[in-house]
């Protein structure tokens, strides 16, 4: 669902470019002061202003995620790389060692979700610092897999797969400042999409 969010909404934004300079496929959009930033994994980080791809930036191996606060944005690659980027530079970069699944900016932080290890994989979740991309903070999910991730309130919101067919979709909240658990909740069907504001989450 999120790709496909992101091809139509680039397809709109980028309506009156040269057809070549808006091609997909997307993976990410994200809208900043005055751009909107899109995760092109053939091509980098699209920057679209003006209703024009306005430039480029190599931000690594086939980005899959991105997120925009102010006028920086941050990405996070397949392989578990992120990059901050303000302008049309990369002015931080980091390699975290986990299989990348999803990243949100918050107030205060950069949060990563990820897996590491096979048979069983773990889910995690890393708190990063927002300039310097230096990990504050882990949390240890478990075994269940956690596909979704958004932040907004002074929360950090985690969707949960079920673990079987009977198992129902779980929903966790964490206080972004405090780190510690705020809420949870079970939610029958599996999580496809979630956005996070200040009166609480979609899901």
């Amino acid at each position: 669902m999120r790709r496909a969010l992101a091809a139509g909404l680039v397809a709109l934004l980028a309506a009156g470019a040269a057809p070549a300079a808006a091609k997909g496929p997307f993976a990410g959009v994200a809208a900043g002061e005055a751009v909107t930033w899109v995760a092109s994994p053939d091509r980098g980080l699209l920057r679209v202003a003006d209703g024009r791809v306005a430039g480029v930036v190599d931000v690594g191996a086939q980005p899959m995620a991105v997120a925009a606060a102010g006028g920086e944005a941050w990405t996070l690659t397949f392989g578990g790389e992120v990059a901050r980027v303000a302008g049309e530079r990369v002015e931080a970069r980091r390699s975290l060692g986990l299989d990348a699944i999803d990243l949100a900016v918050g107030e205060r932080s950069l949060w990563v979700l990820g897996s590491r290890g096979l048979k069983p994989t773990r889910s995690v979740l890393l708190r990063l610092d927002r300039r310097t991309l230096r990990v504050r903070g882990a949390f240890h999910l478990g075994r269940r897999a956690v596909s979704r991730l958004a932040v907004g309130g002074g929360r950090v919101w985690l969707g949960f797969e079920p673990a079987s067919a009977r198992t129902p979709m779980g929903l966790v909240a964490i206080e972004e400042g405090a780190g510690r658990l705020a809420m949870r909740r079970r939610l029958p069907g599996s999580p496809r999409a979630m956005a996070a504001g200040r009166r609480g989450v979609w899901v």
